[in-house]
């Protein structure tokens, strides 16, 4: 999980605006009161980054879209040892 999060961090950077303008909408739109708000605030962050993850995740998977997360991402291709 962290290598993913790691390779995607790049377009976590340039997805999250995007995440947090439609988390803050929908909070918003339900006009929460302060107490709630700051009780939303933890959950919010922890969503945006998962948003904000997978959505760099797929994009990098996605050719030529690819280049706008900076580079490719994709799950680790190690090889299981054999044993002797």
């Amino acid at each position: 999980l962290i290598e993913l999060i790691a390779k995607a961090s790049f377009g976590v950077f340039l997805i999250h605006p995007l995440i947090l303008h439609f988390i803050e909408v929908s909070v918003y739109a339900l006009h929460p009161s302060v107490l709630a708000r700051g009780l939303l605030t933890i959950p919010a962050i922890v969503i945006i980054y998962a948003v904000s993850v997978v959505v760099s995740y797929l994009v990098g998977k996605t050719p030529y879209l690819s280049y706008i997360v900076g580079q490719k991402v994709g799950w680790s291709t190690r090889k299981p040892v054999q044993r002797s």
